[in-house]
């Protein structure tokens, strides 16, 4: 308010308008401040306040003003032009409240000021006047804080025994943020602690306008309730604005000017100017949205009809987005292509939601075009959750896009791990395809199902769908199809130990995708190519591509492929010693693992974390990390990652010296190695320094007879043997603390990264020091100030040395 004050008392501008959303406090706001101003002596004529609610027509604007001063304009040809004579050596503050629905007499009001210099106007609006001359004084909405502690003083006053606790704060807090920190609304919503505890307000905000009403019966009756505090400023507003108003009220986040030009036609740019104006609709980071409480009111005034329509209108917005999006994917301009749909995320599932109950045909369209998205951008089960529901919904018949939908269900269940679900899907859509006469889609839905065998270990079934592959799009000529049939058969290769074969395999795709510019398969076959070089000993390559991967899985949003070449990288991390780093990279890779429920992925970074622990000497803190690799592994049926952990399994018995059972796990590691097609005896410098330590104690003899033993009894017994580990540590060893011992459900990670924000580092520098991306950083600062409920870095640097965790 001192800023307003000091503005009119400087006298720099004539008119001063307050402008901001229903509800923000506009007249409270310069009602004190003209009580202020009116208490000191240097203003001669004082301040006289003109409520212009009951006016009707403009015309009435200039004999208000004149009663409020004690002139007579009535009968007089120009009262404008009269008022201002009687004005002209008088020095006041004129407040003019609610001039929004009389804009047209800002010409008389101008006239009048043009004769009376000393008179400043401030004037309370949702819109600007338009004069000559005007200040815009923008009214925003309460910081968290600020609205919380106007929640609390308001509770007090409804209630003497509402004095919140903690853990209620935290509650409030969500109202305050649900409501937009607008003042009148948590005014009228704190009014109610007298009948409802936080918990119940807070759960009754979806319908908002019954909650938000019976204000002070001393306030204006525009103020007593929420919806009528918007419907004064609702119906002011022109036809064409409410209508445009009621139908992007149906988006529930920020939309840009593509879906305003969608939702309301030609022209539809011009009336979303006026929203904007008129504080209906806010801008947001270069978009719109329109406050919660706004939307509410808005959508109370639509008809079942016209939300139909809306709605129609908005599906088709979608699938028009999501397919033009889906053409981008395989080119350069692909993590351009996820950005936009990111942006749209809240409208494409508002459209999928509606059209899975109301137009199941529409589903299957926009679940097609999105199926890329969910698959670069790590969203497999959304993506699976939505393709579900839409080919529940639709009918069962053959066609295209039924079998594009279960070939992409098929796809995103194969990387969340579920093979079943992913066989089940894939083959309907292969069958489909062949009914349909469609043998591109029959292609692709071969290559899927060839990866699902490949991760079930069924390497040489794997290997004849991708030769079919290979065979089919060479006799059409489909390069693409052809590269991608040979980039498989590289991981065939891999499988069967031909490091050589799979090199060239996966190079010359590598420079097929790199023409394309196909840049999430180039990362891909970059980290590929990594794990040779790592395997090699070539530690300098692998360094390299790896590094490589990882920056453009980055560019592009590519969380799955992230947290898969994290996982590689923390390979040759461990190869050459650098064991602080690979702890930073399989920490950020296992937060992506459980942000998408990426468990092939997360059993490898399970077992490598186990083995730097083992390698640091904590045998318990390795055991943890074995059993959770085992548990998630076995879930997934993930054999190829399984077998890393019995060879982790048994380095850690041998460290024990329980030799039997380090022999036992070598023999259930050969097991799943030979299920799998890959090579049983393969070892690294680990393997080989662990078989020498067993055979030492036990003897070649004994060793074999246990390995036997091993082989014969199956993963079961190999998962009690694991299992046993984690019931009993070994005594002498240092036990590493949970992650619970730490405050505020704060992972180690978080914890470390909060101690960088309490000395002031940037995103970028945190990062720098971690080893870690900007990206990533500002993901776990997001989260850190979520579990602290504070508002910004600063406040987490306080919080941080209240807890302990820094100096303060």
């Amino acid at each position: 308010m001192g800023e307003l004050q000091e503005l009119l008392w400087r006298r720099e501008h004539q008119i001063v308008t307050i402008v901001g959303p229903p509800g923000i406090g506009k007249s409270r706001v310069a009602f004190e401040v003209a009580a202020r101003m009116a208490d000191d002596d240097g203003l001669a004529d004082g301040v006289r306040i003109v409520d212009l609610t009951t006016i009707d027509d403009s015309a009435g604007v200039v004999p208000a003003i004149a009663a409020a001063t004690g002139l007579d304009v009535l009968g007089t040809p120009d009262p404008a032009k009269t008022l201002g004579e009687g004005l002209r050596h008088t020095e006041m503050v004129l407040v003019l409240d609610n001039f929004e629905h009389v804009l047209e007499a800002v010409s008389d009001l101008t006239t009048v000021l043009a004769a009376a210099p000393r008179v400043t106007v401030l004037v309370t609006s949702r819109v600007v006047t338009g004069a000559s001359g005007e200040r815009r004084f923008t009214l925003e909405p309460l910081d968290t804080a600020e609205a919380v502690r106007l929640f609390d003083a308001r509770a007090l006053a409804a209630n003497s025994r509402a004095a919140l606790d903690g853990a209620q704060a935290a509650v409030v807090s969500e109202i305050c943020v649900a409501l937009d920190c607008l003042p009148l609304a948590i005014e009228l919503a704190a009014a109610r602690v007298h009948v409802l505890s936080v918990e119940q307000i807070r759960d009754r905000l979806e319908r908002r306008m019954d909650l938000l009403s019976e204000g002070p019966t001393n306030a204006p009756g525009r103020q007593r309730s929420m919806r009528a505090t918007i419907a004064w400023s609702y119906d002011t507003a022109d036809g064409v604005s409410r209508e445009l108003l009621r139908a992007l009220a149906v988006v529930p986040g920020t939309f840009g000017p593509d879906a305003v030009e969608a939702l309301g036609g030609a022209g539809a740019l011009t009336v979303l100017a006026r929203l904007v104006d008129q504080q209906f609709v806010r801008r947001a980071d270069g978009r719109y949205r329109i406050p919660e409480t706004v939307r509410q009111f808005a959508a109370d005034e639509r008809s079942d009809a016209e939300h139909a329509q809306v709605m129609q209108q908005l599906v088709s917005f979608a699938v028009r987005t999501a397919t033009q999006a889906s053409a981008e994917f395989e080119g350069r301009r692909q993590h351009v292509a996820a950005d936009a749909l990111a942006l749209e995320l809240d409208i494409i599932r508002l459209a999928l939601r509606w059209s899975i109950d109301n137009d199941p045909g529409q589903a299957l369209l926009l679940c097609n075009g999105m199926a890329r998205y969910w698959n670069q951008r790590g969203a497999p089960r959304e993506g699976v959750q939505f393709l579900g529901a839409a080919l529940a919904a639709a009918p069962a018949t053959d066609g295209i896009e039924r079998a594009r939908a279960l070939d992409a269900a098929g796809l995103l269940l194969e990387i969340a791990g579920e093979a079943d679900g992913a066989e089940f899907h894939l083959r309907a859509a292969l069958a489909m395809f062949e009914r349909c006469g469609e043998w591109q889609g029959r292609a692709d839905a071969t290559l899927h199902l060839g990866n699902v065998a490949l991760n079930r270990g069924e390497v040489d079934a794997a290997e004849t769908m991708f030769r079919a592959v290979l065979d089919e799009a060479e006799a059409h000529a489909d390069e693409r199809r052809t590269i991608g049939a040979i980039m498989s058969l590289g991981t065939v290769a891999y499988y069967r130990n031909d490091r050589p074969g799979a090199e060239r395999h996966w190079e010359r795709s590598l420079r097929f995708f790199r023409r394309m510019d196909d840049w999430l398969r180039v990362a891909l076959l970059l980290s590929n190519l990594g794990v040779v070089a790592t395997q090699r000993g070539d530690h300098a390559r692998a360094s390299r591509l790896l590094a490589q991967a990882l920056d453009a899985q980055q560019q592009i949003g590519d969380r799955t492929g992230m947290a898969m070449t994290m996982v590689n990288l923390s390979d040759s991390l461990l190869a050459t010693g650098e064991l602080a780093r690979a702890r930073q990279i399989l920490d950020d890779a296992l937060v992506i693992c459980v942000d998408l429920r990426l468990s092939r992925v997360a059993v490898g970074a399970w077992v490598n974390l186990g083995r730097l622990e083992l390698r640091l000497g904590r045998s318990a803190a390795a055991a943890d990390c074995l059993v959770r690799a085992v548990v998630v592994g076995v879930d997934a049926d993930a054999r190829s990652g399984l077998s890393d952990a019995m060879e982790l399994g048994s380095s850690i018995a041998a460290d024990r010296g329980e030799f039997v059972d380090a022999a036992r796990l070598r023999g259930a590691m050969r097991a799943l190695r030979l299920e799998i097609g890959a090579d049983p005896d393969e070892e690294g410098d680990e393997g080989r320094a662990t078989r020498r330590q067993i055979e030492g104690a036990l003897g070649r003899e004994q060793l074999g007879a246990a390995v036997r033993r091993g082989e014969s009894e199956g993963l079961g017994a190999a998962v009690e043997i694991v299992h046993r580990m984690l019931v009993s540590p070994p005594e002498t060893e240092r036990q590493v603390a949970p992650m619970a011992a730490l405050p505020m459900g704060l992972t180690p990670r978080e914890a470390e990264i909060l101690g960088y924000l309490a000395r002031r580092y940037t995103d970028r520098e945190i990062g720098a020091e971690l080893y870690i991306s900007v990206r990533t950083v500002t993901t776990h600062v997001a989260r850190i100030l979520t579990k602290l409920g504070v508002d910004g870095r600063r406040q987490a640097a306080a919080e941080a040395a209240r807890l302990g965790l820094v100096a303060s």
